[in-house]
């Protein structure tokens, strides 16, 4: 923790490329990561979900949006 907070740590996940999402989570998303984004109604959760994995899939990693309405 103290390394990927001090910037020397390797990164090992996928970038989401949205600088600020980016710095809030050193700059990667896990594999194993369960992302939830919750907010108020039209807020932009749907469109911020799928360019991130939109973005994912241009770096051919695997990435899968699930809405429940």
């Amino acid at each position: 923790l103290i390394e990927m907070m001090s910037g020397n740590a390797e990164h090992t996940g996928v970038p989401t490329g949205f600088r600020p999402i980016d710095t809030i989570l050193n700059g990667v998303l896990q594999r194993s990561d369960l992302i939830i984004l919750a907010a108020r109604p039209s807020m932009g959760k749907t469109a911020l979900a799928l360019s991130i994995t939109l973005k994912e899939l241009k770096q051919f990693f695997p990435s899968m949006v699930w809405q429940q309405v």
